[in-house]
């Protein structure tokens, strides 16, 4: 079986012994076994670890990094942290702002004032499933609607001309009793 460990942007895929007792991963395991899985996986990183396989940033890297953090502690560094925090205060009001919006337009949480944000979120996408659905139903009865249109207007001209011809008739029956009363 295979585990893996990742760390400092880095994959290492590390192998464990007795594959019979662990075929695959419990759905749901218990806190026993994840405490077994887990002191399993760490005796493996030790073990190769110990073997000399732990990677190590360089030492150039390590000491340009020392010296870039020595000149951060400045005055510098205290004012890109302001901005930084101000930035982050900046983007959680935005945040806040648009649940709130959200919140208010979804009826289900609208007027539950404290309400948690994955609260808002499922009852959007739930509310968005409904509006879909009412859409579907809509463009469906819509469709209906317009046929019917159509064959409604089909008929009324059918039944002008019906009525136009009629009406030619008894103006003719008219004219020709008019012509014989003279």
């Amino acid at each position: 079986m295979r585990y893996v460990c990742v760390a400092e942007e880095e994959i290492d895929v590390v192998s464990v012994g007795d594959r019979d007792k662990l075929t695959t991963l419990p759905t749901n395991p218990s806190a026993r076994d994840r405490q077994r899985l887990q002191r399993t996986v760490a005796s493996a990183i030790q073990q190769r670890a110990s073997r000399g396989h732990k990677r190590s940033a360089p030492d150039d890297v390590k000491r340009s990094y020392k010296r870039r953090r020595a000149r951060e502690d400045g005055e510098d560094s205290i004012e890109r942290r302001h901005l930084h925090n101000d930035m982050e205060r900046k983007r959680r009001m935005y945040l806040r702002d648009v649940f709130t919006k959200l919140r208010k337009l979804v009826p289900d949480v609208s007027d539950n004032k404290r309400a948690a944000k994955v609260r808002i979120l499922r009852a959007a996408v739930s509310y968005l499933e409904h509006l879909n659905k009412v859409e579907a139903d809509l463009s469906r009865l819509n469709a209906e609607l317009c046929g019917r249109q159509k064959e409604l207007s089909a008929r009324l001209r059918e039944l002008r001309v019906e009525s136009a011809k009629l009406r030619g008739n008894v103006e003719n029956s008219h004219s020709k009793k008019r012509i014989g009363s003279r």
